[in-house]
């Protein structure tokens, strides 16, 4: 069975409140609301995927270092330049405007655990990057107050 569970709060929740009820998807789909900062590694961590297709305006994208770190299974994200560098994986990247390649891209992770499990392996690489033993280093490296390695 397939659990959608929404979190955050945003200018369409009504109108999603709204489709998920006229669609008869209210024993699949909650709208959680705000996340509780102590509550967000759990609920990230819960997730088989984690889902955040913004369109843009994204420097870096802190909630996909925050989902990877907490172990979320697969996690997807929009195809802007800060979340597409944060994640440096194409097969990580959805565009969000394009409702058919969306609902594909999720179709092949709902029904594919080995495909689940492997951007989950990459990703859990990919996260070390931004340890903060390794950021940490690198901006000492920046601002010279340690020498290059």
């Amino acid at each position: 069975m397939v659990d959608v569970r929404i979190g955050g709060k945003g200018p369409l929740g009504e109108d999603a409140a709204r489709l998920i009820e006229r669609e008869g998807l209210t024993e699949t789909v909650r709208l959680d609301g705000f996340i509780a900062d102590e509550a967000k590694a759990g609920y990230l961590a819960a997730a088989d995927i984690a889902v955040f297709p913004a369109t843009g305006g994204e420097s870096f994208g802190v909630v996909l270092v925050e989902a990877m770190a907490a172990g979320a299974g697969a996690v997807l994200a929009g195809d802007n330049p800060g979340y597409s560098w944060t994640m440096g994986d194409p097969d990580a990247m959805i565009n969000p405007r394009d409702p058919q390649a969306f609902a594909s891209a999720l179709d092949a992770l709902v029904r594919g655990p080995e495909l689940r499990e492997r951007l989950h392996e990459r990703q859990q690489l990919r996260v070390r990057d931004f340890d903060s033993s390794v950021v940490g280093v690198q901006l000492e490296e920046l601002y010279g107050l340690r020498e290059r390695a």
